[in-house]
């Protein structure tokens, strides 16, 4: 129930972010700390996954702040729950949790981290936002003051822990390390074939055999057409699963992780890596390019590229730490 009830609220965020629907802006104070929340590491043979919790005080003095994890698989069981007591501005709280997990599960891992605001540094942060706002700035200085216990500001994240990585993920979007030439295996995204427009369902069918039959041409015109089919789904994309649920998806990360086995594919079939390059340095900072990085890795390494293998790497790693096939690949 968890699971879902989280689902939700993501994809509303998604959602509303985009315009889907129209509601009034939610006043909030300003931003008043930093927070990440990481998995930092993943030992599949021990079954110890660690996610490390930065609070960082970077515009006010932070107080009473706290960090506790609940697998949302197993509620009840009591994880440790650390704390610190005071953040000075400038300097931040940094939290190691270890839970035990098995691989090749998914879950949901709710963070409950807290902390207080020190409320004369929120107030001038208050005002200084609201200068030319009179009426909101009295609101939220009024609100500001009713502040005595730590504000949530963790979050609820999925998990998924394979042998060969542990990510932020459901299994649905999940590249997988499955398609393998010339002894090298390489990570490709293979949607689910259980897509509710019965269009987009023959798209992706055609897709994923045109990719198990290793035809670039074929490759790239169904994933040209599969990338069609998604937009007339507009926003997003829904699947349909056996046990009822149904996932879906923004067709903005889809269309992304498409064009990604497209372009990896080309290069794994060719052997011409100038244009998966390009197509990597021009990208943002994502989940999609964390795999492009380890599929140049791959082919760099197994070519003799050495300095080009060990750059994208460390990049992959950079985006994905907890991945223990890449860490001790040598």
């Amino acid at each position: 129930m968890l699971k879902r009830f989280a689902f939700l609220i993501l994809l509303c965020f998604i959602l509303v972010s985009n315009g889907v629907f129209a509601m009034i802006p939610r006043v909030q104070f300003p931003e008043w700390n930093k927070t990440t929340i990481k998995i930092t590491d993943w030992d599949p043979v021990k079954g110890i996954l660690t996610i490390t919790v930065e609070v960082e005080a970077n515009k006010i003095p932070i107080e009473k702040v706290y960090s506790k994890p609940y697998l949302q698989s197993n509620f009840k069981k009591s994880l440790p729950k650390y704390e610190k007591v005071n953040i000075k501005q400038g300097d931040k709280a940094v939290f190691v949790h270890k839970l035990n997990i098995k691989s090749n599960t998914s879950n949901w891992l709710e963070m409950d981290v807290r902390a207080k605001p020190d409320i004369t540094g929120l107030k001038l942060l208050i005002r200084s936002q609201y200068t030319n706002n009179p009426t909101m700035r009295e609101i939220l200085e009024a609100e500001a003051d009713n502040i005595k216990s730590p504000v949530f500001i963790g979050t609820s994240m999925p998990i998924l822990v394979r042998d060969d990585i542990a990510m932020k993920v459901t299994p649905e979007i999940a590249f997988t390390p499955n398609f393998s030439h010339k002894d090298i295996n390489y990570y490709i995204w293979f949607p689910l074939d259980s897509a509710e427009s019965k269009t987009t369902n023959s798209a992706i069918k055609l897709f994923k055999d045109a990719i198990k039959k290793k035809n670039l041409k074929t490759v790239e015109a169904s994933g040209e057409n599969l990338i069609k089919r998604f937009e007339t789904n507009r926003r997003t994309i829904t699947f349909k699963k056996e046990n009822g649920d149904n996932f879906a998806i923004p067709t903005k990360i889809a269309k992304e992780m498409i064009l990604a086995d497209i372009v990896c594919i080309r290069m794994i079939l060719t052997g011409e890596t100038e244009k998966l390059e390009k197509t990597y340095s021009s990208m943002n900072p994502s989940y999609t390019k964390a795999f492009i990085a380890y599929n140049l890795y791959a082919f760099f390494k197994n070519t003799n590229q050495k300095d080009k293998a060990e750059k994208y790497k460390n990049e992959a790693l950079a985006e994905q730490p907890a991945w223990p096939l890449l860490i001790n690949n040598k």
